[in-house]
């Protein structure tokens, strides 16, 4: 969604210091980039057996995104991409029982934002007999405010009004893979740019 803007930002910049020589770079898109699912796949892992190994009952893998306005979405890939990157992580994975819900909702409460939100899905999972849910910060990339306090506190607290276990995977911020990652896109968006001179 801000994507665009961020460019736009970048180009203003550009003409308020007059200055059109400088070349700004960007990476192609990495959502479904096979070392960004391999990392998230691996933070899946590290609390994957612990939740498993509950009291036998059905573990919901539960991927979440930052919310953003129906409008915006229809003009943009985002809804995709991020059940793109799902998609692939449980595939990864082997796990077939998944789901993707949205949090941080902001803004007026009469503009429709994309749903299901993760505090409506979590009392419906456990209607449909779920015992544990594994929440995967997927539309992140670091355990900032909006991860520690809509997962860690406001999600955690109502799994467990329900009687849910609660787990939550770690962001990909410093996983090996996700920094081998950028190195490889940014290596070969300098060849790219070396060979247009």
């Amino acid at each position: 969604m801000s994507f665009g803007r961020y460019v736009a930002s970048v180009e203003q910049a550009k003409q308020e210091l007059s200055a059109p020589e400088i070349q700004v770079e960007y990476l192609k898109p990495w959502y479904d980039h096979p070392l960004f699912i391999e990392a998230q796949a691996d933070r899946v892992r590290e609390i994957w057996k612990e939740a498993s190994a509950g009291r036998g009952g059905a573990v919901q893998l539960l991927f979440t995104a930052h919310s953003i306005p129906v409008e915006v979405a229809k003009n943009s890939s985002y809804e995709e991409e991020i059940h793109l990157s799902s998609w692939r992580v449980a595939e990864t994975l082997g796990v077939k029982d998944w789901s993707v819900a949205y949090q941080s909702r902001s803004g007026s409460p009469g503009q429709p934002w994309l749903e299901p939100d993760l505090l409506t899905v979590i009392p419906q999972l456990k209607r449909e007999g779920k015992d544990c849910l594994v929440v995967v910060p997927i539309g992140f990339l670091f355990d900032h405010t909006e991860v520690l306090y809509d997962l860690d506190m406001q999600a955690q607290e109502a799994a467990h009004r329900e009687g849910l276990r609660f787990f939550r995977a770690s962001t990909v911020m410093d996983h090996p893979k996700f920094v081998q990652m950028f190195a490889e896109l940014i290596k070969e968006q300098v060849c790219v740019h070396g060979a247009r001179r």
